[in-house]
C-alpha cells in the first residue's frame, strides 16, 4: 500500500516536472 502511494506521487512529480524540462531545454537550445 505505501510502495503505491511513493510510486503514484513519483509518477504525478515526474509528469509535474515534464514541462518545465522541456522549457529548459528549449531555453538552452535558443540560446546558443
Amino acid at each position: 500500500m505505501i510502495k503505491k502511494y511513493l510510486s503514484l506521487i513519483k509518477f504525478s512529480h515526474t509528469i509535474f516536472a515534464m514541462p518545465f524540462a522541456m522549457i529548459g531545454f528549449v531555453l538552452g537550445v535558443l540560446s546558443e
